[in-house]
Order: structure tokens, then C-alpha cells, then sequence
């Protein structure tokens, strides 16, 4: 019946609720914060471009490898690479002769070496410096070198003299030479190798970098500015009541401002550790750290969502060649993040978290290598490999070390609660608990029983049971005022106080212990949630027992029935899935435990009978009306809350009235026992002859 009458009516009121919300969004902050995040990226996307800071930059050229030619003229020693270098992008370059001609890379050392004849000075078509090539030998020139371009645009310039550098390609690897000097009669004499050549050419294209297109940077600023408009909408669409608390939107570009502070950090942080291929610089990215944070701050849709826009726009404000593998290893380590962090319980899981983000980068690392087909990564475990598992250890260290100090920060400046922060500090230890449990025991009683059946509602319909049961257990802290005028705290045989009181004066008691409850929670700096649980767990409804009573007076008295009004809670009606929890949790056990004097033997039939009537009168009120609560999920809890009651409330058999005989084991005559009672003494035996035995039954049958 409940079933049938209630589902249609129900769905209709949840459609105008959700078109129809209690609180008006503040648009102007809204829209502030999409501006401030626009900005930050827009920066940051200058910033990676090297506009701003040309310092900051994925391959970085180490002070050793800057000025190459001004290094080949002033040194004189043998010069070896003193790391490795690899390239940032893809290019290609051409090494140029005495002629300006292209010349092949494997004729460099003859080319440089032999003494041009006299034949050729004649037959050459420009006039040479004479001076400049009789005064010292060709080899001891540094040719020049002439960039084509990245790799798409050196493709059209086909030939044996374009030497292609592939992105991530190790330009020089650390203890190669780049030129050796010898010396003979005529002076020194050095010998320049391609692989100096290749890193003076990496130089000039490293610099080219810095005058980055404009435009490039405009529509990548725009893109970015899109895509956080389009996944605001999403965000809107799938949560709309984040939207009513400008402060839960906040935290969450808190959170994307954060990733993007540890980006720029590692970028300026990665040459420090002696640089190397994009491999090793995501490795030691934090990239997974916006949605652990998210995630174990707003719940795990949220946090999805987060490193779902990070992995959009990670590449964007980066740039360079590897998008795709950036935005893969972004959302995965953000999937792994979430999956370890959303629901922390234990301090073991960071640690957990921790080596789950290290071997997703290594398992990345090795899945890209192989794919891209880079032979320098299998010559062995050092030095690359190393790398990666320190920069993996580094950035799972920065993620565990991060999440751990935020969190309390950011749950403090922002008003959230983590369930680490409800499991350790809102428990029944809490001082107010401690309170309740001395001054008020029945209604400590009452309040650990709510606790328990809203914490098993909220696990049937996938809350957060840890929440709930926190919200519960302070929901009745404000009856700490005046603990006797309630039922619960009234011994046996005590009077009730409001047997001499008018109605009028007793139901302004009962809204008091709402009042003096959230005075209290704001006093001891609760979580919001729990003071609005405090506020909201009556909602706005009638005080049944009270209004009957003065209607009853009023019908004796020949006066009008009194206005509802007046007999009624003034709080809000419960605005979250978890407060109606306990919402339905407290008035539901106060009804049961009050029935269940009067049914002879509670059963399942009884129990359900009775909570699906009470829920149907609440839904009658529109107590539901503003909580985002479907009817499939009404129905779970009440399936749920049906079993607990009865777990809770169960019959067991009746003990027999009679005194159990102990039996005893034979003594001996003229035995003396004294000193070894336990064994066989007759203590507790009955001392019933057989006939009282017998005529006991027919007293008790009679009587």
C-alpha cells in the first residue's frame, strides 16, 4: 500500500524541488571563481612557454652545454659531456661546409681534417679569406649548423644530409667527447664529433623555442577557458548543490590550483636533478595529487570529475610534443588517486596509495618506451631506470606527504570533514558525548540506537556510513539543558513534568533542546553537517502528542482547535540524504521502543506495518521534499531499518522459573570436604524434599 499510493506523488514533488532549490546561488561568486582559474591557467601557460620565467622548461640545457661555440674557442682541453641531454621536441638540422653546402655527417672528420688544395681555392666561385685558411688547418673550425625545423617540417627537406633528432632521443649521454685537441708543430689541433654538432644544434633550437607563436598561445589560452566552462556545466548538471555552497567550489579550484603549483614546482625542480626525457620528468610529477585531494575531501564523484578536467588540461598548459602520453598518465594517476585516497580509514592505505601511484608511473614508463620504440632505454638498469624509480618514489613521498598536511588545512579553511577527522574526533568519546552519557543516560541510550540504525540505512543506499553515524550520535546533545523534561531520563516510577505544565509551555521546551543543541555544536566547533543535522532532524513538523492534547482540552473546553502552528517545530526540513537519515532513524525508534510495551510479541509484520506509517505521515508533511532522496533509496532504507529494529528488539525464549540443581558429584562417608568445596560441595544444591518438589508444580499451576 505504502508502495503503490506514494510513488507518483513523490516523483512529482522531487521534480518541482529540484526546479525550485531552498537557497539562491551566488552567481557573481561563480563566476569570480571561473575567472580566477582562467587566470592561473592563462599564466601558466605563458609560464611554460618561457615567456615569463625562461627559466622553467621541460628539457632544460645545463649551464655546461650553453654557449657551445664561445666553450669550442676558448677551450682548450678535451671537452666530455658532463650528463645527459635529451631533446625536448623532435627537429632536424643539416650541418653546413666552407661553401654553405650541406655536408654528410660521416664525412665530417674528413672534411674538416684535409687542407683544401689550390685547385679548389681557384675553381671556388666566392673569394675565400685567404688568411683564414692558410693560417690554420679546416679542422680547426667549428662548422655551422642550420636548424629545418621540427619533424613534420623537416620531412619535406628529404635527403642523406638531414640528421632527424627524434623527441626524448639522448642528444649526448654523459662521458661522450665533444672535441679533442692534439697537439703537433704547426698548433693545437682539435677534432670536433658529430655528437657536439648535434648538441650545438640542439642549443640553437632550444633558444628558437623561447619566440614561441603567439597565436599558439592565444588558442591554447582559449581552449582551456572552454573546456573549464563546459566542465563547470557537467559538474552543474551531475551536482548541482555544489553550486549552493560557493566555499565546496572553492575547494575544488583549490584543488586544481594546487596540481598546477606542483607542476611548475617539479618543471623548475627537474634540471636540479640533472634533467632527462619527458619519461623521467613525469615520473616525478605529482600528477595524481588535485584529485586525491578532491576526492578525499568531496567524495569520489567530484574527485573524477577533477582528474578527469586536470587530464584535459595538463597537456594544454604544458605544451610540448607528448599530449597524449601526458593526458593518459594524468587521468590514470588521478584514477589510482581516487581508487586509494577517497576513502582513507587506516594510516597503512597512504602507504598503500603511495606504491600504487610509483608503479603506475613505472608501468607507463615501461608501456611508452616500448610503444615508441626507444633502444636506449633497454641498455640497462642504470642510469635511466634508476631515475624512474627515484622520481616514482619522489612523487609518491610528495603525494602522500601533501594529502596528509592538506587535508587538515583545507578542511579547516573550507568546512568540510573527512571520515578520518568524524572517526577520530566525533565518537562517543567526544566530551559532549561524555556529557550526555553522565547527566542524560537514556538519552545517551537513545542516541547510540539512532546511530546504529541510520549508520546501517546509510550503507544500504551507499552513504557515508561513518557520517551518518556521527551526525546521530549529536543529534540530541541539546536535551543536555534540561535532561528530565524527557521521557528517556525518567526512572522508574518518576513523575513527568509535564504533567503539570500547559502544552503550549511544553512544546516550547521541546524546540529549545534544538536551539540550546546547535549553541552547543557551534560552541565545540562541529562540523556543519552536524549542526545541521542538529538543527534540521525534526524538520518543520507537528508535535503529535501535545497537539492532541490541547485539541482533546480544547474540545472539553468548547474552544476552537488550536493552530498547528503553534505545536509545531521550527527548524528547516532536512536539506541532506544523510539527515534524513537520522531524521527517520530518531522518531522511528522513539515509536518502536514505545510499541513494543504494547505488542504482546514484535514481529516483522508488526515493525515494517508500523515505520512504513510513520514514513508515509512525514511524506505527507513534505518533510522529504528537499533532500535528494529518490524513492528506490526511501524504500532500501526502510528494508533496511525494518531488519535492524527487529536485530534489535528480538524475542528469546523464557528462562524457567525454578532454580537449577547443580549436580554434585557422590561423597564418600566420613569424607571431609571442607578444603576442596569447588569439587563437590552442595553449595547452591536445593534443600527441596521430594514431596516439595512435586507439590511446587500444582502451586504454581493454581495460582
Amino acid at each position: 500500500m505504502f508502495r503503490e499510493k506514494n510513488r507518483k506523488g513523490n516523483h512529482a514533488d522531487r521534480r518541482g524541488a529540484m526546479h525550485t532549490p531552498d537557497t539562491r546561488r551566488d552567481v557573481v561568486s561563480v563566476f569570480a571563481l571561473f575567472l580566477c582559474l582562467w587566470a592561473v591557467c592563462v599564466v601558466t601557460i605563458f609560464v611554460t612557454s618561457k615567456i615569463l620565467l625562461p627559466s622553467v622548461t621541460r628539457g632544460g640545457l645545463p649551464s655546461w652545454a650553453q654557449d657551445v661555440e664561445k666553450t669550442c674557442a676558448d677551450n682548450r682541453a678535451d671537452w666530455h659531456a658532463e650528463s645527459d641531454i635529451f631533446a625536448e621536441e623532435s627537429f632536424a638540422y643539416v650541418i653546413l661546409g666552407d661553401d654553405r653546402r650541406p655536408i654528410d655527417e660521416s664525412q665530417i672528420e674528413n672534411d674538416v681534417t684535409e687542407q683544401p688544395s689550390q685547385n679548389d681555392k681557384d675553381a671556388s666561385q666566392e673569394p675565400a679569406d685567404t688568411e683564414e685558411t692558410t693560417a690554420q688547418p679546416a679542422r680547426n673550425r667549428l662548422h655551422r649548423v642550420n636548424i629545418i625545423g621540427p619533424a613534420g617540417k623537416a620531412e619535406r627537406h628529404q635527403g642523406k644530409y638531414v640528421i632527424y633528432i627524434a623527441g626524448d632521443e639522448r642528444i649526448v649521454k654523459k662521458g661522450d667527447l665533444l672535441f679533442s685537441t692534439e697537439i703537433s708543430e704547426q698548433g693545437d689541433i682539435r677534432h670536433f664529433t658529430p655528437e657536439l654538432y648535434a648538441l650545438l644544434a640542439y642549443e640553437q633550437y632550444f633558444n628558437g623555442l623561447e619566440s614561441t607563436n603567439m597565436h599558439k598561445l592565444i588558442y591554447s589560452c582559449i581552449i582551456v577557458g572552454v573546456i573549464l566552462l563546459a566542465f563547470g556545466y557537467c559538474l552543474f548538471a551531475m551536482r548541482e548543490h555544489l553550486f549552493d555552497s560557493v566555499k565546496e567550489l572553492m575547494l575544488c579550484g583549490t584543488c586544481l590550483f594546487i596540481h598546477i603549483i606542483c607542476i611548475l614546482l617539479s618543471l623548475v625542480v627537474f634540471p636540479k636533478f640533472g634533467g632527462g626525457s619527458s619519461f623521467s620528468l613525469f615520473a616525478l610529477m605529482p600528477l595524481g595529487l588535485g584529485a586525491a585531494l578532491s576526492s578525499n575531501l568531496l567524495g569520489r564523484r567530484v574527485g573524477t570529475f577533477t582528474g578527469l578536467l586536470l587530464a584535459v588540461i595538463t597537456p594544454l598548459l604544458l605544451g610540448g610534443m607528448f599530449k597524449f602520453h601526458l593526458l593518459i598518465q594524468v587521468f590514470m594517476s588521478s584514477v589510482v588517486a581516487i581508487l586509494m585516497f577517497h576513502d582513507v580509514q587506516k594510516r597503512s592505505q597512504y602507504l598503500l596509495g603511495g606504491i600504487a601511484i610509483m608503479l603506475t608511473a613505472i608501468i607507463f614508463t615501461l608501456f611508452y618506451g616500448y610503444m615508441r620504440e626507444i633502444s636506449w632505454l633497454w641498455e640497462g638498469f642504470r642510469p635511466f631506470w634508476a631515475d624512474i624509480l627515484g622520481f616514482s618514489a619522489i612523487n609518491a613521498l610528495a603525494i602522500i606527504m601533501l594529502v596528509l598536511l592538506l587535508t587538515p588545512v583545507l578542511e579547516k579553511i573550507f568546512g568540510v570533514t573527512t571520515f578520518v577527522t568524524f572517526k577520530e574526533n566525533y565518537n562517543q568519546d567526544h566530551k559532549l558525548m561524555k556529557r550526555l552519557q553522565n547527566e542524560a543516560p537514556g538519552t545517551f541510550e537513545h542516541c547510540i540506537t539512532v546511530a546504529r540504525i541510520a549508520a546501517e540505512s546509510a550503507r544500504a543506499i551507499g552513504l557515508d556510513e561513518q557520517v551518518v553515524e556521527s551526525c546521530a550520535f549529536f543529534h540530541d546533545i541539546g536535551k543536555l539543558n534540561d535532561p528530565k523534561m524527557y521521557a528517556e531520563n525518567l526512572l522508574a516510577g518518576e513523575e513527568n513534568p509535564h504533567d503539570k505544565l500547559s502544552t503550549l509551555e511544553s512544546c516550547a521546551i521541546l524546540r529549545e533542546h534544538v536551539r540550546y543543541g546547535l549553541e552547543l555544536a557551534r560552541k565545540s566547533h562541529l562540523p556543519p553537517i552536524i549542526q545541521e543535522t542538529i538543527e534540521q532532524h525534526h524538520g518543520n513538523g507537528l508535535m503529535t502528542g501535545f497537539y492532541a492534547k490541547a485539541v482533546k482540552l480544547a474540545e472539553e473546553s468548547g474552544q476552537p482547535a488550536p493552530e498547528k502552528a503553534e505545536y509545531s517545530y521550527t527548524g528547516r526540513r532536512p536539506q541532506r540524504p544523510e539527515v534524513v537519515l537520522v531524521f527517520l532513524a530518531d522518531f522511528c525508534e522513539a515509536a518502536i521502543r514505545a510499541n513494543v510495551k504494547r505488542w504482546d510479541e514484535p514481529s516483522y509484520s508488526l515493525v515494517r506495518n508500523k515505520i512504513e506509517e510513520l514514513v508515509e505521515a512525514k511524506m505527507n508533511g513534505h518533510q522529504f521534499d528537499s533532500a535528494m532522496l529518490t524513492m528506490s533509496d526511501l524504500h532500501k532504507v526502510i528494508d533496511r531499518m525494518v531488519e535492524t529494529f527487529c536485530s534489535i528488539y528480538h524475542l528469546r525464549p523464557e528462562y524457567a522459573e525454578n532454580k537449577t540443581v547443580i549436580m554434585t558429584a557422590p561423597v564418600k562417608r566420613g569424607d571431609n570436604r571442607t578444603d576442596k568445596e569447588p569439587h563437590g560441595s552442595n553449595v547452591g544444591q536445593s534443600t527441596e524434599t521430594a514431596s516439595e518438589k512435586q507439590t511446587k508444580p500444582a502451586a504454581k499451576m493454581d495460582s
